[in-house]
């Protein structure tokens, strides 16, 4: 009984050893078969992809009346919807603006707001920062809305449930001016002037403008 338990002992350590001397050599031949056959290393790459994206240009830009706050210029895109209090946009407290069930309202921010690519604080009322107070609504040139979550490479300070980016536009070429009026009930009124330089030695160009 214990010699055949020391027998069996026996051949399985051998078995052991053989395994382990044999592997080695297995994977040098894989190696060398490989180098052989002229194998080369596989890479795999991938591409961040956003779907359902929107952008306005400048039809939709055109269409909208100059009276319009520069968040109200979106409200025509699929799965966005705008809510304002005044005619103007002016009021925060009432401004609420939604992408496909994310909101940003008095209480909830959940739609990052950023222009020319730079965040510009929170949008809501606390945070002071909707894009109405920095650029006026005539000077923008497209306003992006990425609508899928973002991610962390989004400069955004919101939970971010979608993205909206105001593009200013750019300086024209050429030396132009550009006048606006517009009156309303209950004497209301606004008015917009922009001079472009145009271009300046061929390297420089800008634009400035006025509103009330």
């Amino acid at each position: 009984m214990r010699n055949t338990s020391i027998r069996h002992l026996s051949i399985l350590g051998a078995s052991l050893a053989a395994i382990a001397v044999a592997a080695p050599a297995f994977a040098a031949d894989a190696d060398d078969a490989g180098a052989e056959a002229g194998a080369e290393a596989i890479v795999v790459t991938g591409q961040r992809t956003t779907y359902n994206n929107a952008a306005l240009d400048e039809t939709l830009l055109d269409d909208k009346s100059p009276v319009a706050s520069a968040i109200d210029l979106i409200g025509t895109l699929p799965g966005v919807q705008v809510n304002e209090g005044d005619a103007f946009g002016f009021d925060d407290w009432s401004t609420t603006y939604s992408i496909r069930g994310y909101q940003t309202n008095l209480d909830t921010q959940q739609v990052g707001l950023t222009i020319d690519g730079l965040p510009n604080g929170g949008s809501g009322y606390g945070g002071g920062s909707k894009a109405g107070r920095f650029v006026d609504t005539m000077n923008i040139g497209t306003v992006e809305v990425f609508q899928g979550t973002a991610d962390i490479a989004s400069r955004s300070n919101e939970a971010l449930g979608g993205t909206i980016n105001f593009v200013t536009s750019d300086p024209k070429d050429e030396f132009n001016v550009r006048l606006s009026g517009s009156v309303g009930d209950y004497d209301a009124s606004r008015y917009y002037g922009r001079i472009d330089s145009g271009l300046i030695g061929g390297v420089a160009k800008g634009w400035i403008s006025y509103a009330h």
